[in-house]
């Protein structure tokens, strides 16, 4: 196997919360909806990988954007 590398590099309106915030922003959230959707798409794969958030990504907001997508049954992977 030969290791590759995406970048992918968005502009999402508005800024980060910052890991020391209460709540996320909608920032945030759009963050974590795209970064959840990149990994969905290669776990699809059947190949290994690694999702690496940026530098001001905080990894809580991530789970818990992703712990809400099925909290009320209103998505299904």
């Amino acid at each position: 196997m030969t290791r590759r590398t995406i970048t992918i590099e968005v502009d999402i309106p508005g800024t980060p919360a910052g890991s020391k915030s209460e709540a996320a922003s909608e920032h945030d959230e759009r963050y974590a909806d795209l970064a959840n959707s990149v990994w969905m798409a290669l776990q699809a794969g059947s190949f290994p990988f690694s999702v690496t958030p940026d530098a001001k990504a905080d990894t809580a907001q991530l789970n818990s954007r992703w712990d809400g997508y099925t909290a009320n049954n209103t998505v299904i992977w």
